[in-house]
């Protein structure tokens, strides 16, 4: 999967070039090939999944692979302390649109990264 199949053994193989490495996070992971099936069904059919096992067999790797096969979240649902009533916390949901917008205001808050040689010459400029 990974060695070039035009490669017939591996003193073929000269440098790093002469190795495939999938675009597919999934296809990344060796030795799964009937779990990486079944992950696909699920993420293609919104469908929860478990992923169980001993330490170092893949789960985290799997997980993070999913990512890609699944799309953008279309909200965001925020559970915030309530200090009044702590057993009913405050729970806040955000379409898309309405996220695109906070994160467009933070940026414009932020402003723009200015060098001390630019800030001295836009200064020099007033």
């Amino acid at each position: 999967m990974y060695a070039n199949m035009k490669k017939e053994f591996f003193k073929d193989i000269k440098s790093t070039a002469d190795i495939l490495i999938p675009k597919d996070p999934l296809e990344r992971v060796i030795g799964h090939d009937d779990i990486i099936r079944f992950v696909k069904i699920a993420a293609k059919q919104r469908r929860n999944l478990l992923l169980v096992g001993p330490p170092g067999i893949g789960k985290s790797l799997i997980a993070q692979g999913i990512s890609v096969h699944l799309s953008k979240p279309q909200e965001e649902i925020t559970v915030v302390h309530n200090p009044e009533r702590p057993e009913r916390p405050f729970v806040e949901v955000k379409n898309r649109s309405e996220i695109e917008s906070e994160i467009e205001d933070l940026q414009r808050a932020e402003g723009d990264v200015v060098t001390p040689r630019k800030f001295r010459n836009l200064l020099q400029n007033v």
